[in-house]
């Protein structure tokens, strides 16, 4: 990066939102950042000729970057529920324990827990 200042300066730049961001709104954090760095000469003329399309740009770039974190998250939650789901749907199958223990790991009625164990592929156990 010492060679290309610019980027160099652009780096400081979303180092300095990021940074804010942890202690201030993400709006605050943008205009401290851009106060900042016109202040200490760091991408100075851009800043001051663009500074509105600019702070625009970095709430429209970091609010699409927490929602794709947030989505992430999401999905790391479903996997791990579906994953539990099917540990759950194994172990009643192989008899480890009966279906009225498995509806209670997942939290579902005795029902919803066989209809949603066969729609998956498990076998039911006919409990005597």
């Amino acid at each position: 990066m010492d060679s290309c200042h610019v980027l160099y300066e652009y780096a400081v730049f979303v180092a300095k939102i990021k940074r804010y961001r942890d202690s201030m709104e993400l709006k605050e954090a943008i205009d401290l950042a851009v106060r900042e760095c016109i202040e200490e000469n760091i991408l100075r003329d851009f800043l001051e000729q663009h500074r509105r399309e600019v702070c625009d740009m970095c709430l429209t770039e970091f609010d699409e970057k927490k929602y794709e974190d947030v989505l992430r998250e999401e999905g790391r939650e479903e996997g791990l529920a579906e994953g539990r789901k099917k540990e759950v749907f194994m172990s009643v199958q192989e008899g480890d324990y009966g279906i009225v223990r498995g509806a209670q790991k997942l939290n579902l009625s005795v029902e919803e827990f066989e209809k949603e164990m066969s729609a998956t592929g498990y076998q039911i156990p006919v409990e005597a």
